[in-house]
């Protein structure tokens, strides 16, 4: 059974990817970055039971979609995909910068957080905020902060990003 919607998560986030790419998004927002989390720090120590600080998330943005892969709290594999439904950005000179706000649906926690939907699937609503500074005129470099709300405080993630303009 858990295979099983695995792999539909896989077929879902496919077909999302390739309808994006299909149909393109609005110009400005035609970019492909790859994020890597390079730390992880769970607000509440309380819940010794989901503390891994070393949840190496991999995701893949296209605009405001995302799909990714982590090891979550529990130690578990865990695959999600994402939308930035809020999204402001500035750019000045070689910097740029963002903030905002995602929903998302991960698969692997099961029903250990109360945002599960019959411990198939986790939704969760996640702020951020980033900078970025202009390499070329089509690749960026930055370094991403997001904060996860969980049931025991919630979990700050930081992550190196590398943007192309399409």
């Amino acid at each position: 059974m858990q295979q099983s919607i695995k792999l539909l998560f896989y077929c879902h986030c496919c077909v999302v990817l390739m309808l994006l790419i299909t149909f393109p998004i609005s110009a400005s927002e035609r970019e492909l970055t790859i994020w890597q989390g390079i730390n992880t720090y769970h607000v509440d120590r309380a819940n010794d039971e989901a503390n891994n600080e070393e949840n190496r998330i991999t995701a893949l943005f296209y605009g405001r979609w995302f799909v990714g892969r982590f090891i979550n709290s529990y130690s578990k594999p865990s695959e999600l995909i994402g939308y930035h439904f809020w999204h402001v950005t500035e750019e000045s000179d070689n910097w740029w910068w963002h903030y905002g706000a995602s929903v998302a649906a991960a698969t692997g926690y099961g029903r250990n957080l109360a945002s599960n939907i019959d411990g198939l699937i986790t939704i969760g609503l996640s702020p951020f905020a980033g900078a970025r500074f202009n390499v070329s005129k089509n690749v960026k470099l930055g370094l991403d902060t997001l904060y996860l709300p969980t049931d025991n405080g919630g979990v700050l993630v930081s992550g190196v990003t590398l943007t192309i303009e399409l």
